[in-house]
């Protein structure tokens, strides 16, 4: 069991995108960025033995390369400039929360819409059987 337990930590991708996350912002800005990670677009891929981290920039509208880690020596080769990829979490943070506020704004407009058809129907009814 415990190889089997090696073997899947050493193929777990996720966590190793997030542990070069970490090691490019450092610990602090990692934590205050925590609740974000889950919203970034971050894709990784495998090539001889390199794994390629990219994230989407929103507002460059391009894919950005993060860093190149190999797998076999399990060292960081390279990556980007930690102010660089801080401003870009930055500026993704905040495309996040202004989609997240014209999301909320959308639904809100959907709830009042459908209140306000529901009461319709209501007063509708109402006059109805005043009439009768």
């Amino acid at each position: 069991m415990g190889i089997l337990k090696s073997v899947l930590s050493e193929n777990d991708f996720d966590s190793r995108v997030y542990q070069i996350i970490k090691e490019i912002i450092g610990e602090s800005n990692f934590q205050e960025l925590r609740d974000f990670l889950y919203f970034y677009k971050i894709t990784a891929e495998v090539d001889n033995d390199l794994l390629k981290i990219k994230q989407f920039s929103h507002k460059k509208r391009k894919w950005i390369e993060i860093a190149l880690f190999n797998l076999k020596t399990k060292k960081l080769e390279k990556s980007i400039d930690r102010n660089e990829f801080l401003k870009l979490l930055q500026e993704e943070n905040a495309y996040i929360l202004n989609s997240t506020e014209n999301e909320l704004k959308r639904v809100a407009n959907i709830i009042l819409a459908l209140l306000s058809l529901i009461i319709g129907a209501v007063v509708s009814l109402l006059v109805i059987n005043v009439i009768k």
